[in-house]
């Protein structure tokens, strides 16, 4: 009988950093990854260390790279095209490059040469369309695609944009298709919400260290505070007003679920029903004996509909059952991640 592989446990390593701020180039080091999660603290160099690989990068590849800089919302990505582009480019990084900034529409030019175009990821609809996608360029040899999308996890009251991962899953898609040679960066701050994209990799980090998820291509920096950065924040006006967002400290993200909720996978018997948020099925998932979730895996069982317009018989009664148990902790999961997602969905449905 041939045995099951599983998948090998993401690797972890403590990066301790010399300088007072976060350097992105041993990150890239890894270029077996596809994708790259920075998370930490603000103003500890993430995204200004991102600019600045990005800026020599794009001066080395020329036309052999499409560079685009990701926001979730509209007016997010208006910000950084304010000023002719000194939304996302500040003062040191023009004057270290000599750049000069232009800007056609959503585009930003240096120089005269294209540097990066703006998406937001909310509005990915009016972006499809032959036009945004340009064959030819994939099939130049040498040519990349780099997609950096900064701020990629929601505050905590921050109103809801719907569904995140899909919607920056198509925004790229838009521009790339199906190429390989694609690169994507995912900066976040981690405030009290993890966020819902790297939830999908099915991996929620707990200690600082860089983590490289193989079989996702995934590598995970959650960046530990240097002293510098640490000493440089007592006596702001975040320390005192805003501490969560300014201290960052992984003990908060430790406490979004109490450590009792958490099971083990093989405690899971017998599947119960099936708890369907919306018509694809990766926001499904499956309660079990004990009231255990896992994602849905197929589990042939009764099904309760949490939308009016998915396909079987609806149940106000047991779609509120669904939504008191969870807040009265009722039910259990197999990790965090699957916590995070299927809070995420409920949180949705509730807004409807």
């Amino acid at each position: 009988m041939s045995k099951t592989k599983r998948t090998p446990p993401p690797t972890r390593k403590i990066k301790e950093y010399k300088s007072d701020f976060y350097s992105i180039n041993s990150v890239f080091g890894n270029d077996w990854a596809m994708f790259y999660a920075l998370l930490g603290g603000r103003c500890c160099g993430k995204s200004y260390s991102a600019l600045d690989w990005a800026i020599q990068r794009k001066r080395k590849k020329k036309d052999l790279m499409k560079l685009y800089w990701m926001r979730l919302t509209d007016a997010q990505a208006d910000e950084l095209l304010k000023n002719g582009g000194e939304g996302l480019i500040e003062g040191p990084l023009l004057r270290k490059y000599s750049m000069k900034l232009s800007r056609n529409g959503k585009k930003l030019y240096d120089n005269g040469e294209e540097f990066c175009e703006i998406l937001s990821c909310s509005t990915f609809y009016t972006q499809k369309g032959v036009a945004s996608y340009d064959y030819e360029f994939e099939q130049q040899k040498g040519s990349e695609y780099m997609f950096i999308l900064d701020e990629f996890e929601k505050e905590e009251n921050e109103r809801s944009q719907g569904d995140i991962l899909r919607q920056f899953t198509n925004a790229i898609h838009n521009k790339c298709r199906n190429a390989k040679n694609v690169k994507v960066l995912m900066i976040g701050n981690t405030l009290s919400e993890t966020s819902d994209i790297l939830a999908a990799f099915n991996f929620i980090p707990l200690e600082w260290g860089r983590y490289k998820l193989k079989r996702q291509r995934c590598v995970i920096d959650y960046i530990k505070p240097t002293e510098k950065y640490k000493e440089q924040q007592k006596g702001s006006v975040q320390s005192f007003l805003m501490k969560d967002s300014s201290s960052f400290t992984n003990e908060q993200d430790e406490n979004m679920l109490d450590a009792s909720l958490l099971v083990n996978k093989r405690q899971c018997v017998r599947p119960q029903y099936v708890i369907m948020c919306r018509k694809a099925k990766s926001t499904w998932y499956t309660v079990w004996n004990n009231n255990i979730i896992k994602r849905y895996n197929g589990e042939e069982v009764d099904r309760v509909l949490m939308n009016r317009y998915l396909n079987g018989k609806y149940s106000q009664e047991r779609r509120n059952a669904v939504l008191d148990m969870f807040d009265v902790q009722a039910f259990k999961f197999v990790n965090l991640a699957t916590f995070l997602q299927f809070q995420s969905e409920l949180k949705l449905i509730r807004k409807k």
